[in-house]
C-alpha cells in the first residue's frame, strides 16, 4: 500500500507504484486523502485499487486541503529513520521450550523479535509444526508480537487420539495446560510486562476461552480458529478478553455454534467465516486470511486488555 499527502500531478506516486510493481506483489493500494480528478484518472492503471476520500474539481494544490502543511526538518526525517534502523536491528531469537504444566512437559517455540510490542501464545492439540500455522506466527511477528507455538496434547495423547487430534480431549485440562504456559511466559521471558494474546486452534480453542477466564489479569486478546468452543460453557461468562471467532465454515451449524458461543461471554466478539480456512492445513492459502485477521484483532484488542 502505498500512502501518500495528496496528488496534485502523479508524478510522486506513479514512481513508487512503478518501483513496487517491479517487486511482484499480489495486490498493490495507492491512498490518499486528496487529489486532482484528471491526476487521480491516470494513477488508476498504475494501481489494483484506489482509495481516496476526496477530488475536487477546484483542485489547485495539494496544501489547500490541510490546517497544517508545514514541511518535515531534515532532523525530524533523520530522527524516524534512526528509530526505524534501531528497532529493525537483528534477528529474532528462536529457541525450543519445554514447559511443565502439572504432570506433564508440553513442547512449544518461542521466538521473540527485536522490537517487542506484546506476545501472542499459539496453541493447538497438535500442529505446531505446520507450515500453515508457522507462517501465520511469522505474520505475527513481523507486526512485533512474540509467539509461543505450543501442543497442549502429549506425545502419548496424540497416539492414543489417534487422527482426529485430540478434538476430544479434557478441555479444563487443557485449559489447565495453556494457563500453565501463560505463566511461564510471563515468569520466564521478556515479555513479562507485555500485553498476551492467545490464538487457539481446534481442541486448543476452547482451552483458549478457559484460560482467558482464569487469567483475566494477563490474557488482553484472544482468537479461536475452529474447534468446539461450546465445550468452554461453565467458563464462558468469565471471559472478558476481546475474542475473534474464525469458523473454518459458513455451515449453519458450525456458525450457530459459534454465535451461541458469543452469546456467553462477558466481553466483546467478533465472528467471521474465513474463506478456505478448512484447508490451512493441507497448505491452501487460507493461512494468509487467518494471519491478517488474527494480527488485525490483536492490533485492535491487545494493548487495552481485558474488558
Amino acid at each position: 500500500m502505498v500512502v501518500d499527502d495528496g496528488v496534485a500531478t502523479g508524478g510522486t506516486a506513479r514512481a513508487a507504484l512503478r518501483m513496487l510493481r517491479q517487486a511482484g506483489p499480489s495486490r498493490l493500494v495507492l491512498a490518499v486523502p486528496v487529489a486532482a480528478p484528471e491526476a487521480l484518472e491516470a494513477l488508476q492503471e498504475e494501481a489494483d485499487d484506489v482509495v481516496v476520500l476526496t477530488a475536487p474539481e477546484n483542485f489547485q494544490a495539494v496544501g489547500e486541503w490541510y490546517r497544517d502543511f508545514d514541511q518535515l526538518s531534515d532532523d525530524t526525517v533523520i530522527g524516524i529513520l534512526s528509530e526505524r534502523e534501531r528497532l529493525s536491528r537483528g534477528p529474532d531469537v528462536s529457541r525450543g521450550v519445554r514447559i511443565r504444566a502439572d504432570q506433564v512437559h508440553l513442547d512449544g517455540d518461542l521466538t521473540m523479535p527485536t522490537a517487542l510490542r506484546g506476545a501472542v501464545v499459539m496453541a493447538f492439540g497438535e500442529g505446531r509444526a505446520d507450515p500453515g500455522w508457522r507462517a501465520t506466527a511469522a505474520s505475527l511477528r513481523r507486526a512485533g508480537y512474540a509467539t509461543l507455538l505450543l501442543d497442549l496434547l502429549t506425545e502419548g495423547e496424540r497416539a492414543a487420539d489417534g487422527a482426529e487430534g485430540g478434538e476430544e480431549a479434557d478441555t479444563a485440562v487443557l485449559g489447565e495446560r495453556l494457563s500453565a504456559a501463560v505463566s511461564w511466559l510471563r515468569r520466564a521471558t521478556d515479555a513479562a510486562s507485555e500485553p498476551v494474546g492467545l490464538l487457539g486452534s481446534g481442541p486448543a480453542a476452547p482451552a483458549a476461552l478457559v484460560t482467558a477466564a482464569r487469567r483475566p489479569e494477563d490474557v488482553g486478546a484472544v482468537v479461536v480458529h475452529g474447534g468446539r468452543v461450546d465445550r468452554a460453557e461453565p467458563h464462558l461468562a468469565s471471559v472478558l478478553a476481546p475474542t475473534l471467532f474464525l469458523l473454518e465454515s459458513g455451515d449453519s451449524f458450525v456458525r450457530e455454534l459459534g454465535e451461541w458461543t458469543r452469546g456467553r461471554l462477558a466481553g466483546r466478539s467478533e465472528l467471521r467465516v474465513v474463506s478456505g480456512a478448512e484447508q490451512l492445513l493441507r497448505g491452501d492459502l487460507g493461512w494468509r486470511q487467518v494471519a491478517v485477521e488474527a494480527s488485525d484483532w490483536f492490533d485492535r484488542n491487545l494493548a487495552r486488555g481485558p474488558g
